[in-house]
């Protein structure tokens, strides 16, 4: 029941919102007139996703992408029109551009939802409000561990090095991660797909397909990065960015194993296994911890990156192991059929379709 999972999720967005303002206000980072807004803007953020995310659920990939886009529109026209209208850029204006492009595209989004929402009434809405925090919960606890091990490096650079390290390492790990772009968008179709089908045999098939075609497709992207002369991170971000290459030629074998947890966790997230996906990044974080650990006393940038690497690495192969564990698959399955060929043309006719 839609209606009753909006009551739900919004309730629960509604309370994390309050609990922020209070703590943000408290420890004192955000100018107090900030603290309101960031607390606002967070609940139409939640707003937004939760509608997007239910209308890529009810297999509406189309318009869960044209939302997205109108919500990025309405940020920069409104941005633009501000700055246009008061001829200075303001953080006010950027304030109130967060405001119209969250608040009209979550609307947008949950007026295309209405059709498939039943009246919710209350009669069960308990048990999937604890279905929803047990299921929440794992996969939050998941998002954490991975939050920890990718930004690690940040805070340790910052406090061994300076902030100066810091930005050269975070443009590196920015550049590397956009390649993932391309495994978020397959995920993202393969999840609607998933979440709508109760053939475990087809999924798994699907998921093999895409995760084959990720790894060819991300493999590209980054041996492109990796062959990008230096001169040019030079003259795109400055004289003090020429070490962004070595940060992009340590991260790129962990970055292309991690394109298999985006992959294949989202096969196990589409059938609420999200606990695979937590175990596969704690073994990520245990991974990070320990290295950093054994390599204090030498920690620099390229430390850092190769670190986070061996992190990212080990979290694909951890859930690449689980699925290859599952009924009817073996190793070599990950080699290139013709059987790929035809299953992706018809998740690519079920979208245009």
């Amino acid at each position: 029941n839609l209606g009753q999972l909006l009551i739900v999720s919004h309730c629960w967005s509604a309370a994390v919102c309050v609990i922020a303002y209070f703590v943000i206000g408290w420890i004192g980072t955000l100018g107090s007139w900030m603290v309101p807004h960031v607390a606002g803007i967070a609940f139409l953020s939640a707003a937004f996703t939760t509608h997007i995310t239910m209308l890529l659920g009810r297999d509406k990939v189309i318009l869960n992408n044209l939302v997205a886009l109108l919500q990025v529109a309405l940020l920069l026209a409104t941005f633009a029109l501000l700055f246009l209208v008061h001829d200075r850029a303001d953080v006010w204006h950027y304030v109130l551009a967060l405001y119209v492009a969250y608040g009209f595209a979550a609307l947008v989004a949950l007026v295309l939802l209405w059709p498939h929402i039943r009246p919710a009434h209350l009669v069960g809405i308990g048990a999937l409000a604890r279905e929803a925090l047990r299921l929440g919960s794992v996969n939050m606890s998941g998002t954490l561990m991975q939050l920890l091990s990718m930004r690690a490096g940040y805070f340790l650079l910052s406090e061994r090095t300076g902030d100066a390290t810091v930005g050269v390492y975070a443009n590196g790990v920015s550049l590397v991660e956009s390649v993932w772009l391309i495994s978020n968008s397959m995920a993202m179709v393969q999840y609607a797909a998933i979440a709508n089908s109760d053939d475990d045999g087809r999924n798994r098939q699907l998921t093999l397909s895409l995760v084959k075609l990720a790894l060819c497709m991300t493999a590209a992207a980054l041996l492109v990065l990796v062959f990008v002369p230096p001169a040019f991170f030079t003259w795109l971000f400055g004289r003090d960015f020429s070490a962004v290459p070595q940060v992009i030629t340590v991260l790129a074998p962990g970055a292309l194993l991690y394109s298999l947890l985006l992959v294949v966790g989202h096969y196990f997230s589409g059938t609420g296994r999200y606990q695979v996906n937590t175990l596969a990044n704690l073994a990520g974080l245990l991974v990070t911890a320990g290295l950093t650990l054994l390599w204090w006393p030498e920690y620099d940038m390229r430390t850092a990156g190769i670190i986070l690497s061996v992190s990212l690495a080990t979290t694909g192969l951890c859930v690449l192991w689980w699925f290859l564990r599952g009924p009817g698959m073996r190793l070599r399955d990950l080699l290139p059929s013709t059987a790929d060929k035809e299953r992706l043309r018809g998740i690519i006719a079920r979208i245009t379709g």
